[in-house]
């Protein structure tokens, strides 16, 4: 058998915000840590903030978007870059993404269409990735169920920017039962974790929980590729399985024994970088697989730094930068939006931390 390439990088820390410290940033919950050229914009979900930096650590300012005004959002779940120094906060019901430049300049709100849907149908966007003029979505439209959707940004026939859904790749039409699904009921595709588009304008998805098998879409929804890899269950532990049974605070779901052959998907510079189901298991901080452009294993990548990643968000911006998100995890088990949450996971601080990969 061949040996493995393999590849060693140190997450190399530039700079963080929030801790525990009095002259710490107070972080609630990160959604999205999004980068525009030498500055960097993280979106504060629960406290309705973005907090402005430039990449050398250099505080700019907090733009405050709560409210229901123009350019305002009090639940945004993603922000995304638009070019021209608009940006859009996504919200999720009513589905819509609201432009501004984030400084009390507002621009018309984008709205979703969807082909034979009336405007007045409740929609719903849970989970969003973009790339230039591309949106991955994951929706729910009512009557008609939940599809993994590609839509563009191109203007109406007013020249308003708009969402058009292109292609549905993947739609579900389960009963509403009012009901929590167990982790084997919740269709895979809706984590936007993933999910992500390259530079090129390619979709890259991995639909199903228990394969190694990412799907590449053309931007009109047509598929072009489809990869494939071995999958071996790694076991969860009994601690590891309680962890991931807490939904929200006292919420609870079945889970399963096994974690998915597929965890995290990544674009790098042309390559796939996978987070398989056995990475954490690794005795580093995170392990990827990288595919190349045709679809063939390439080799591995170990990342280093101090602890465990599993719980960590990771936000690859280019260049080599790397954003780690911690605590976004336990809050949301925990049931941030109760204030006396009945749960034995402990909460951990909310922090992002902006490193370098080095060899």
């Amino acid at each position: 058998m061949a040996e493995v390439a393999v590849k060693n990088l140190e997450l190399e820390e530039l700079w963080h915000i929030g801790g525990e410290n009095d002259n710490d940033v107070l972080l609630e919950f990160v959604r999205s840590v999004v980068r525009d050229g030498e500055n960097i914009y993280i979106l504060d979900t629960k406290a309705a903030r973005v907090h402005h930096y430039k990449l050398n650590g250099e505080f700019v300012t907090i733009y405050d978007i709560a409210g229901t005004g123009p350019g305002q959002c009090d639940n945004a779940h993603t922000l995304l870059f638009l070019g021209d120094g608009k940006f859009g906060l996504v919200q999720g019901l009513p589905a819509k993404i609201i432009v501004s430049d984030l400084n009390d300049n507002p621009a018309p709100t984008i709205k979703f269409h969807f082909p034979g849907v009336d405007q007045n149908t409740p929609v719903a966007m849970t989970a969003v990735k973009g790339q230039g003029n591309y949106i991955l979505g994951f929706n729910e439209i009512k009557n008609l169920g939940i599809a993994l959707s590609i839509f563009k940004l191109q203007d109406n026939r007013h020249g308003r920017l708009q969402a058009y859904e292109v292609a549905r790749l993947f739609q579900d039409n389960p009963p509403f039962t009012g009901e929590i699904p167990d982790e084997a009921e919740i269709p895979y595709y809706s984590n936007r974790d993933v999910w992500d588009i390259s530079a090129e304008g390619l979709l890259y998805v991995a639909p199903y929980r228990d394969q190694y098998l990412i799907h590449v879409y053309r931007a009109d929804g047509s598929l072009i590729n489809k990869i494939k890899g071995e999958y071996n269950p790694c076991l969860r532990s009994y601690d590891l399985m309680d962890y991931h049974a807490h939904l929200t605070s006292d919420i609870h779901i079945y889970v399963e024994d096994s974690e998915p052959a597929i965890m995290g998907l990544h674009i790098i510079d042309g390559e796939i970088w996978v987070r398989s189901g056995c990475s954490d298991y690794q005795d580093v901080y995170r392990q990827y697989d990288v595919i190349d452009s045709e679809g063939q294993f390439s080799h591995l990548v170990n990342l280093f730094y101090p602890g465990t990643g599993f719980k960590d968000d990771l936000v690859f911006l280019g260049d080599g930068l790397v954003a780690i998100v911690k605590g976004n995890s336990d809050r949301l088990k925990r049931g941030f939006f109760l204030d006396n949450p009945k749960t034995s996971i402990e909460e951990d601080v909310v922090q992002v931390i902006l490193c370098h990969m080095k060899e």
